[in-house]
Protein backbone atom coordinates (compact mmCIF):
# COMPACT_ATOMS: atom_id res chain seq x y z
CA UNK A 1 0.00 0.00 0.00
CA UNK A 2 1.33 3.45 -0.93
CA UNK A 3 1.57 5.66 2.17
CA UNK A 4 2.20 9.39 1.95
CA UNK A 5 2.24 11.72 4.97
CA UNK A 6 2.58 15.49 4.51
CA UNK A 7 2.58 18.56 6.71
CA UNK A 8 -0.19 20.95 5.61
CA UNK A 9 -0.09 24.17 7.65
CA UNK A 10 0.48 25.83 11.00
CA UNK A 11 -1.94 28.13 12.81
CA UNK A 12 -0.47 30.44 15.46
CA UNK A 13 -2.91 31.66 18.08
CA UNK A 14 -0.17 32.94 20.40
CA UNK A 15 3.56 33.28 19.59
CA UNK A 16 6.26 32.24 22.05
CA UNK A 17 8.45 35.27 21.45
CA UNK A 18 7.03 38.12 23.53
CA UNK A 19 8.68 40.66 21.22
CA UNK A 20 6.88 39.56 18.04
CA UNK A 21 6.85 36.74 15.52
CA UNK A 22 8.22 33.25 16.05
CA UNK A 23 10.42 31.43 13.53
CA UNK A 24 9.10 27.89 13.71
CA UNK A 25 10.69 24.74 12.34
CA UNK A 26 10.16 21.02 12.99
CA UNK A 27 12.73 18.26 13.45
CA UNK A 28 12.01 14.54 13.57
CA UNK A 29 11.26 11.65 11.29
CA UNK A 30 9.15 8.68 10.33
CA UNK A 31 10.01 4.97 10.32
CA UNK A 32 8.36 1.61 9.89
CA UNK A 33 10.71 0.25 12.54
CA UNK A 34 12.58 -1.78 9.96
CA UNK A 35 14.02 -0.90 6.59
CA UNK A 36 12.44 2.51 5.95
CA UNK A 37 13.47 5.70 7.76
CA UNK A 38 12.75 9.21 6.52
CA UNK A 39 14.18 12.19 8.46
CA UNK A 40 12.23 15.47 8.62
CA UNK A 41 13.64 18.99 8.93
CA UNK A 42 11.17 21.58 7.68
CA UNK A 43 12.00 25.00 6.37
CA UNK A 44 11.38 27.94 8.70
CA UNK A 45 7.97 29.59 9.00
CA UNK A 46 7.58 33.11 10.36
CA UNK A 47 4.32 33.44 12.32
CA UNK A 48 2.54 35.88 14.58
CA UNK A 49 -0.63 35.39 16.58
CA UNK A 50 -3.68 34.98 14.33
CA UNK A 51 -1.72 33.76 11.28
CA UNK A 52 -1.94 30.46 9.36
CA UNK A 53 0.86 29.52 6.97
CA UNK A 54 1.33 26.47 4.73
CA UNK A 55 4.56 24.50 4.83
CA UNK A 56 6.93 25.04 1.94
CA UNK A 57 6.62 22.31 -0.67
CA UNK A 58 10.26 21.33 -0.48
CA UNK A 59 10.05 20.29 3.18
CA UNK A 60 6.52 19.16 3.93
CA UNK A 61 6.74 15.46 3.00
CA UNK A 62 7.07 13.37 6.15
CA UNK A 63 6.91 9.88 4.65
CA UNK A 64 6.36 8.46 1.17
CA UNK A 65 6.73 4.74 0.55
CA UNK A 66 5.15 1.35 0.03
CA UNK A 67 4.23 -0.66 3.12
CA UNK A 68 2.38 -3.94 3.64
CA UNK A 69 -1.09 -4.00 5.15
CA UNK A 70 -0.82 -4.66 8.87
CA UNK A 71 2.43 -2.74 9.35
CA UNK A 72 2.85 0.65 11.04
CA UNK A 73 4.50 4.01 10.48
CA UNK A 74 5.87 5.68 13.59
CA UNK A 75 6.21 9.48 13.74
CA UNK A 76 8.20 11.65 16.13
CA UNK A 77 8.52 15.45 15.89
CA UNK A 78 9.93 18.33 17.93
CA UNK A 79 8.92 21.93 17.19
CA UNK A 80 11.29 24.84 17.87
CA UNK A 81 11.33 28.63 17.74
CA UNK A 82 14.62 29.70 16.18
CA UNK A 83 16.33 32.29 18.36
CA UNK A 84 19.40 33.03 16.23
CA UNK A 85 20.14 32.77 12.53
CA UNK A 86 21.82 29.71 11.01
CA UNK A 87 23.36 28.82 7.69
CA UNK A 88 20.30 27.07 6.21
CA UNK A 89 22.30 26.41 3.06
CA UNK A 90 23.67 23.46 5.03
CA UNK A 91 20.17 21.91 5.20
CA UNK A 92 21.32 18.82 3.27
CA UNK A 93 24.14 18.14 5.74
CA UNK A 94 21.72 18.50 8.65
CA UNK A 95 19.30 16.02 7.08
CA UNK A 96 22.11 13.46 6.73
CA UNK A 97 23.15 13.96 10.34
CA UNK A 98 19.52 13.73 11.45
CA UNK A 99 19.01 10.44 9.60
CA UNK A 100 22.15 9.01 11.21
CA UNK A 101 21.06 10.15 14.68
CA UNK A 102 17.57 8.68 14.43
CA UNK A 103 18.86 5.44 12.91
CA UNK A 104 21.30 5.12 15.80
CA UNK A 105 18.53 5.43 18.37
CA UNK A 106 16.27 2.94 16.55
CA UNK A 107 19.14 0.47 16.22
CA UNK A 108 19.46 0.37 20.03
CA UNK A 109 15.86 -0.84 20.42
CA UNK A 110 14.96 -4.46 21.08
CA UNK A 111 13.48 -6.32 18.12
CA UNK A 112 9.75 -6.75 17.76
CA UNK A 113 8.84 -9.62 20.11
CA UNK A 114 5.87 -10.54 17.90
CA UNK A 115 7.99 -11.29 14.83
CA UNK A 116 10.44 -14.16 14.31
CA UNK A 117 14.17 -13.48 14.24
CA UNK A 118 15.51 -12.81 10.73
CA UNK A 119 18.90 -13.95 9.52
CA UNK A 120 18.94 -12.36 6.05
CA UNK A 121 18.08 -8.75 6.84
CA UNK A 122 17.32 -6.18 9.54
CA UNK A 123 14.92 -7.18 12.26
CA UNK A 124 11.81 -5.05 12.86
CA UNK A 125 12.08 -3.10 16.09
CA UNK A 126 9.62 -3.08 18.97
CA UNK A 127 6.83 -0.83 17.59
CA UNK A 128 5.91 0.48 21.02
CA UNK A 129 9.30 2.20 21.27
CA UNK A 130 10.06 3.45 17.76
CA UNK A 131 8.34 6.88 17.93
CA UNK A 132 10.13 7.73 21.19
CA UNK A 133 13.45 6.70 19.63
CA UNK A 134 12.81 9.08 16.71
CA UNK A 135 12.28 11.92 19.20
CA UNK A 136 15.51 11.09 21.01
CA UNK A 137 17.45 11.01 17.76
CA UNK A 138 16.08 14.39 16.73
CA UNK A 139 16.90 15.99 20.06
CA UNK A 140 20.41 14.52 20.03
CA UNK A 141 21.16 16.10 16.66
CA UNK A 142 19.69 19.57 17.35
CA UNK A 143 22.99 20.77 18.78
CA UNK A 144 24.77 19.93 15.53
CA UNK A 145 23.06 22.71 13.62
CA UNK A 146 21.82 24.95 16.45
CA UNK A 147 25.37 25.32 17.81
CA UNK A 148 25.50 27.43 20.95
CA UNK A 149 22.30 29.40 20.33
CA UNK A 150 19.65 27.41 22.14
CA UNK A 151 16.44 27.42 20.14
CA UNK A 152 13.32 27.37 22.27
CA UNK A 153 11.48 24.01 22.29
CA UNK A 154 7.75 24.42 21.71
CA UNK A 155 6.57 20.84 22.02
CA UNK A 156 6.82 17.27 20.78
CA UNK A 157 4.47 14.85 19.05
CA UNK A 158 4.46 11.10 18.46
CA UNK A 159 2.00 8.93 16.55
CA UNK A 160 1.72 5.32 15.41
CA UNK A 161 -0.25 4.91 12.18
CA UNK A 162 -1.68 1.51 11.28
CA UNK A 163 -1.46 0.63 7.58
CA UNK A 164 -4.49 -0.91 5.91
CA UNK A 165 -7.23 1.71 5.65
CA UNK A 166 -7.36 3.21 2.13
CA UNK A 167 -8.29 6.89 2.07
CA UNK A 168 -7.01 10.00 3.77
CA UNK A 169 -7.32 11.80 7.08
CA UNK A 170 -6.07 15.11 8.46
CA UNK A 171 -4.50 14.96 11.92
CA UNK A 172 -3.81 17.86 14.23
CA UNK A 173 -0.92 18.38 16.63
CA UNK A 174 -1.76 20.90 19.35
CA UNK A 175 1.47 22.53 20.46
CA UNK A 176 1.07 24.89 23.40
CA UNK A 177 2.80 25.74 26.63
CA UNK A 178 4.44 28.38 28.80
CA UNK A 179 7.75 29.06 30.47
CA UNK A 180 9.40 31.53 32.83
CA UNK A 181 12.86 32.65 31.94
CA UNK A 182 15.06 35.30 30.37
CA UNK A 183 15.06 39.02 30.96
CA UNK A 184 11.60 39.37 29.38
CA UNK A 185 10.04 36.98 31.87
CA UNK A 186 6.96 34.84 31.20
CA UNK A 187 6.05 33.60 27.72
CA UNK A 188 3.22 31.45 26.34
CA UNK A 189 2.54 29.88 22.96
CA UNK A 190 -0.32 28.13 21.22
CA UNK A 191 0.03 26.40 17.83
CA UNK A 192 -2.00 23.96 15.78
CA UNK A 193 0.02 21.93 13.25
CA UNK A 194 -1.90 19.86 10.70
CA UNK A 195 -0.68 16.92 8.63
CA UNK A 196 -2.41 14.62 6.17
CA UNK A 197 -2.10 10.82 6.08
CA UNK A 198 -2.96 9.25 2.70
CA UNK A 199 -3.15 5.48 2.18
CA UNK A 200 -3.60 4.31 -1.40
CA UNK A 201 -4.47 0.71 -2.15
CA UNK A 202 -2.81 -1.07 -5.03
CA UNK A 203 -4.84 -1.93 -8.08
CA UNK A 204 -6.37 -5.38 -8.35
CA UNK A 205 -3.43 -7.67 -9.24
CA UNK A 206 -3.61 -8.88 -12.82
CA UNK A 207 -6.50 -6.58 -13.84
CA UNK A 208 -6.31 -5.62 -17.52
CA UNK A 209 -7.84 -2.50 -19.13
CA UNK A 210 -9.95 -2.76 -22.29
CA UNK A 211 -11.48 -0.18 -24.60
CA UNK A 212 -14.67 1.09 -23.00
CA UNK A 213 -13.44 0.65 -19.41
CA UNK A 214 -13.71 3.51 -16.91
CA UNK A 215 -10.41 4.00 -15.09
CA UNK A 216 -8.44 6.10 -12.61
CA UNK A 217 -4.78 7.01 -13.14
CA UNK A 218 -2.31 7.79 -10.36
CA UNK A 219 0.77 9.98 -10.73
CA UNK A 220 3.50 7.81 -9.26
CA UNK A 221 5.91 10.49 -8.02
CA UNK A 222 3.31 12.45 -6.02
CA UNK A 223 0.51 9.89 -5.40
CA UNK A 224 -2.05 12.29 -6.92
CA UNK A 225 -4.87 11.22 -9.25
CA UNK A 226 -5.49 12.54 -12.78
CA UNK A 227 -8.48 14.85 -12.39
CA UNK A 228 -10.58 17.49 -14.12
CA UNK A 229 -13.47 19.79 -13.19
CA UNK A 230 -15.72 22.41 -14.80
CA UNK A 231 -13.39 25.33 -14.02
CA UNK A 232 -11.36 26.71 -16.91
CA UNK A 233 -7.88 28.19 -17.24
CA UNK A 234 -7.50 31.98 -17.28
CA UNK A 235 -3.76 32.55 -16.96
CA UNK A 236 -1.96 34.75 -19.54
CA UNK A 237 -1.76 33.01 -22.89
CA UNK A 238 -4.15 30.23 -21.87
CA UNK A 239 -6.67 28.47 -24.09
CA UNK A 240 -9.44 29.06 -21.51
CA UNK A 241 -10.33 25.41 -21.82
CA UNK A 242 -11.18 23.07 -18.92
CA UNK A 243 -8.52 22.56 -16.26
CA UNK A 244 -6.73 19.23 -15.73
CA UNK A 245 -4.96 18.66 -12.43
CA UNK A 246 -3.52 15.98 -10.15
CA UNK A 247 -5.78 15.64 -7.10
CA UNK A 248 -4.66 14.59 -3.63
CA UNK A 249 -8.07 13.31 -2.53
CA UNK A 250 -10.60 11.20 -4.46
CA UNK A 251 -13.95 11.82 -6.14
CA UNK A 252 -15.82 11.08 -9.36
CA UNK A 253 -13.92 13.81 -11.20
CA UNK A 254 -11.04 11.31 -11.31
CA UNK A 255 -12.90 8.97 -13.71
CA UNK A 256 -11.95 8.57 -17.40
CA UNK A 257 -13.26 6.32 -20.20
CA UNK A 258 -10.80 4.68 -22.62
CA UNK A 259 -11.76 5.26 -26.28
CA UNK A 260 -10.15 4.82 -29.66
CA UNK A 261 -8.40 7.66 -31.51
CA UNK A 262 -10.17 10.69 -32.92
CA UNK A 263 -12.37 9.86 -35.88
CA UNK A 264 -13.11 6.29 -34.80
CA UNK A 265 -16.64 5.20 -33.76
CA UNK A 266 -17.62 5.07 -30.09
CA UNK A 267 -17.54 1.26 -30.06
CA UNK A 268 -14.03 1.07 -31.57
CA UNK A 269 -12.31 -2.11 -30.23
CA UNK A 270 -14.77 -2.19 -27.34
CA UNK A 271 -13.81 -5.04 -25.01
CA UNK A 272 -10.36 -5.50 -26.56
CA UNK A 273 -7.25 -5.14 -24.40
CA UNK A 274 -5.30 -1.86 -24.60
CA UNK A 275 -1.72 -2.56 -25.71
CA UNK A 276 1.64 -0.80 -25.59
CA UNK A 277 1.79 1.56 -28.58
CA UNK A 278 -1.99 1.98 -28.97
CA UNK A 279 -3.39 5.45 -29.73
CA UNK A 280 -6.27 6.24 -27.39
CA UNK A 281 -8.42 9.07 -26.10
CA UNK A 282 -9.49 9.54 -22.47
CA UNK A 283 -12.94 11.03 -21.98
CA UNK A 284 -13.62 12.74 -18.65
CA UNK A 285 -16.76 11.07 -17.34
CA UNK A 286 -18.28 14.01 -15.46
CA UNK A 287 -17.94 16.61 -18.23
CA UNK A 288 -17.73 14.44 -21.39
CA UNK A 289 -14.66 16.32 -22.62
CA UNK A 290 -11.47 14.61 -23.80
CA UNK A 291 -7.96 14.83 -22.34
CA UNK A 292 -6.26 17.26 -24.70
CA UNK A 293 -3.09 19.24 -25.30
CA UNK A 294 -1.78 21.69 -27.92
CA UNK A 295 1.59 23.14 -28.83
CA UNK A 296 2.50 26.76 -28.16
CA UNK A 297 0.16 27.34 -25.20
CA UNK A 298 1.82 27.54 -21.74
CA UNK A 299 0.68 25.75 -18.62
CA UNK A 300 -0.41 28.06 -15.78
CA UNK A 301 2.43 27.58 -13.28
CA UNK A 302 5.61 26.29 -14.93
CA UNK A 303 4.96 27.46 -18.50
CA UNK A 304 5.27 23.96 -19.91
CA UNK A 305 2.68 22.78 -22.44
CA UNK A 306 -0.93 23.25 -21.33
CA UNK A 307 -3.09 20.12 -20.83
CA UNK A 308 -6.86 20.57 -20.88
CA UNK A 309 -10.16 18.81 -21.42
CA UNK A 310 -11.75 19.73 -24.72
CA UNK A 311 -14.75 18.93 -26.90
CA UNK A 312 -18.47 18.38 -26.55
CA UNK A 313 -20.23 15.12 -25.74
CA UNK A 314 -16.98 13.23 -26.24
CA UNK A 315 -16.20 14.72 -29.67
CA UNK A 316 -13.08 16.86 -30.03
CA UNK A 317 -10.16 16.85 -32.49
CA UNK A 318 -6.90 15.01 -33.14
CA UNK A 319 -5.18 16.86 -30.27
CA UNK A 320 -7.10 14.43 -28.06
CA UNK A 321 -4.90 11.50 -29.19
CA UNK A 322 -2.40 9.95 -26.75
CA UNK A 323 0.00 7.05 -27.31
CA UNK A 324 0.26 4.37 -24.61
CA UNK A 325 3.86 3.63 -23.57
CA UNK A 326 4.31 0.86 -21.00
CA UNK A 327 7.70 0.48 -19.35
CA UNK A 328 7.52 -3.29 -19.68
CA UNK A 329 5.46 -3.37 -22.91
CA UNK A 330 2.52 -5.72 -23.30
CA UNK A 331 -1.01 -5.04 -22.07
CA UNK A 332 -2.22 -2.09 -20.01
CA UNK A 333 -2.83 -3.52 -16.55
CA UNK A 334 -3.05 -2.38 -12.97
CA UNK A 335 0.14 -1.12 -11.30
CA UNK A 336 2.17 -1.07 -14.53
CA UNK A 337 4.30 2.03 -15.14
CA UNK A 338 2.65 4.01 -17.93
CA UNK A 339 3.49 7.06 -19.99
CA UNK A 340 0.90 8.86 -22.12
CA UNK A 341 2.53 10.68 -25.04
CA UNK A 342 0.60 13.41 -26.83
CA UNK A 343 0.72 12.27 -30.44
CA UNK A 344 0.79 15.65 -32.21
CA UNK A 345 3.52 17.23 -30.04
CA UNK A 346 5.39 14.21 -28.60
CA UNK A 347 5.02 15.69 -25.10
CA UNK A 348 4.49 13.38 -22.14
CA UNK A 349 1.59 13.78 -19.72
CA UNK A 350 3.44 15.12 -16.71
CA UNK A 351 2.99 16.47 -13.20
CA UNK A 352 5.35 17.71 -10.51
CA UNK A 353 5.00 18.00 -6.76
CA UNK A 354 4.73 21.48 -5.29
CA UNK A 355 3.41 23.40 -8.32
CA UNK A 356 -0.14 24.73 -8.04
CA UNK A 357 -2.18 27.92 -8.32
CA UNK A 358 -5.19 28.97 -6.23
CA UNK A 359 -7.25 29.81 -9.33
CA UNK A 360 -5.74 28.19 -12.40
CA UNK A 361 -5.38 24.74 -10.80
CA UNK A 362 -7.86 25.27 -7.93
CA UNK A 363 -4.96 24.77 -5.49
CA UNK A 364 -4.36 21.29 -6.92
CA UNK A 365 -1.17 20.03 -8.53
CA UNK A 366 -0.43 21.23 -12.05
CA UNK A 367 -0.56 18.74 -14.95
CA UNK A 368 1.37 19.59 -18.11
CA UNK A 369 2.80 18.28 -21.34
CA UNK A 370 6.57 17.86 -21.00
CA UNK A 371 8.93 17.76 -23.97
CA UNK A 372 11.66 15.85 -22.16
CA UNK A 373 11.37 12.58 -20.28
CA UNK A 374 11.80 12.09 -16.53
CA UNK A 375 10.26 10.26 -13.57
CA UNK A 376 7.44 12.80 -13.32
CA UNK A 377 5.96 11.33 -16.53
CA UNK A 378 5.06 7.99 -14.95
CA UNK A 379 1.48 7.07 -14.10
CA UNK A 380 -0.22 3.83 -13.12
CA UNK A 381 -3.68 2.37 -13.54
CA UNK A 382 -5.12 1.66 -10.09
CA UNK A 383 -8.86 1.38 -10.66
CA UNK A 384 -10.77 -0.28 -13.51
CA UNK A 385 -14.56 -0.33 -13.82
Amino acid sequence: MRVRIEFLDVTCRDSEDVTGADTLYIVGGASDGGRQLQPVLTSRLWLQGGQTRPFFNNSNVIFDGDLPVGSMVHLGFNAYDEDASKDWAKHGDWITKLADGIAGEIEKLPRNPNQPQQTDGPNSKDPAQVAAAILRGGVRVIGFFANTDKDDPLGSHTADIAIGNPGWEVREWLCKGNRLGGFLGYSTWDYSIRYRVTQLSDGVPGAIATYGNTIKLRHLASARTLHSHEQTYGHPGSSRQQQVTAFEYADDNDLWVIKGPHGQPEDYKRGQVVQHGDIIRLEHVATRRNLHSHGGIPSPVTGQQEVTCYGYNGIGDDNDNWRVELEAGGSLGSNKRLRLIHVNTNHALHSHYGYSHPNWTQGQQEVTGFGGRDDNDWWSLFEIR
